[in-house]
């Protein structure tokens, strides 16, 4: 029997599981990521957008005055 030839067959078949898994993982995080793009996305795009006299005049229309 030929102990360094079994270990080399069993060194290659766990390198080659390693690099299965880290390719998995990396598969499943680019998919999070994608899903988290596509949200935030969809949340700035649902945001109200400042009219344009805010934009000129960001202090108007922020405080009320009021007399009793």
């Amino acid at each position: 029997m030929d102990i360094s030839g079994i270990a080399l067959n069993s060194y290659q078949n766990s390198s080659k599981r390693m690099s299965a898994v880290a390719t998995s993982v990396l598969a499943k995080t680019m998919d999070q990521q994608e899903m988290q793009g596509a949200m935030t996305a969809k949340m700035i795009a649902s945001a109200p957008s400042p009219s344009l006299e805010s934009l000129a005049n960001p202090s108007v229309g922020k405080n009320i005055d009021m007399t009793v």
